[in-house]
């Protein structure tokens, strides 16, 4: 739960520092096909999502859902297929630039308190919003984006929380049968 209510203030600093502009010309510009948009849609939410989890979903829908309109079955399926495969190749690991202080952080703090990463995480997604929008000098829009945060993310967290709820469920009622076995065989 604490995961859907924090993370999703990561996209503030980037809609604020401009970075969503530079991401819409470097879209426009180098990745005029279809495949190319979601191949990169898939793989900058498989990373984001090595260390933010579920919230990197928020994120990355929040950041990139009005610019893909006529590509919505494939854009969903873009943020499904790379939060899959962070599950796959990354429980912490983080390559992107403006990322490498939070993954750092997450991880030292992860050693140096002893605190669940869950909780490690929280606290790192409000503090290096704060710290990332005052280091690019846009606090008054990061604090002007937070209505808009308490007003449509935070109150809309129920959705994702039943979303998990049923989701470990249903991997629960997987253990249960023959199915795991079966894929270690496989794999």
């Amino acid at each position: 739960m604490p995961l859907f209510i924090t993370v999703p203030l990561l996209s503030y600093p980037l809609r604020n520092g401009g970075y969503i502009e530079y991401t819409d010309h470097f879209i426009s510009r180098y990745l005029k096909k279809d495949l190319k948009k979601v191949a990169f849609i898939t793989a900058l939410t498989s990373i984001v999502s090595s260390f933010s989890n579920l919230g990197s979903l928020r994120v990355m829908y929040d950041l990139f859902t009005g610019r893909f309109e006529y590509l919505n079955k494939l854009f969903a399926r873009s943020l499904l297929q790379g939060f899959s495969l962070a599950a796959f190749w990354s429980p912490y690991f983080a390559g992107i630039i403006a990322f490498v202080g939070l993954f750092l952080a997450l991880f030292i703090l992860e050693k140096w308190l002893h605190f669940n990463v869950l909780l490690l995480i929280s606290i790192l997604a409000i503090s290096y919003s704060i710290a990332w929008s005052l280091a690019i000098k846009k606090i008054k829009q990061y604090v002007f984006s937070l209505k808009d945060y308490f007003t449509n993310v935070a109150l809309n967290v129920h959705t994702e929380s039943i979303m998990i709820i049923s989701a470990t469920f249903f991997s629960q009622r997987v253990l249960l049968t023959n199915f795991p076995a079966f894929l270690s065989s496989l794999f």
